[in-house]
C-alpha cells in the first residue's frame, strides 16, 4: 500500500468502509462514490474527485489484486459497475487513516 497515491487512498478507504457497512460481496461503483467516498474526502479536507475520475483512480488498487472490477449487464440494459474488495477492510482503514494523517 506504500506505492499508492492520496487519491487511491482515499478510494481505497471508501471500499473497506462500504465493505463494513454491505452485507453482500460487491459494492456498486457508483454507490461507493456518492458515499463512503465523498465523507471521507470531506473529512480529509480533500475536494472529491468526479465520477469519472474516480472510475480512473479504482484501477490503481485493481492493478495491485486489492479489488475486482466487474462491469454487469443488467435486465433493464444498460450496464453497473461492482467491485470485490480483496481485503481486509478493519486492516485497510487502520492503514489508510495512519497514512493520510501523516
Amino acid at each position: 500500500m506504500e506505492r499508492l497515491s492520496v487519491s487511491q487512498l482515499l478510494v481505497l478507504g471508501a471500499l473497506a468502509q462500504g465493505g463494513r457497512v454491505s452485507p453482500g460481496r460487491f459494492l456498486t461503483l457508483h454507490s461507493v462514490h456518492k458515499g463512503p467516498y465523498r465523507a471521507i474526502c470531506e473529512k480529509c479536507g480533500r475536494r472529491p474527485l468526479v465520477y469519472s475520475q474516480f472510475l480512473t483512480i479504482v484501477s490503481g488498487p485493481q492493478s495491485h489484486d486489492l479489488v475486482s472490477n466487474i462491469l454487469e449487464r443488467r435486465r433493464s440494459g444498460g450496464y453497473v459497475r461492482l467491485l470485490e474488495p480483496k481485503f481486509d477492510a478493519e486492516a485497510a482503514a487502520r492503514i489508510v487513516g495512519g497514512r493520510l494523517e501523516a
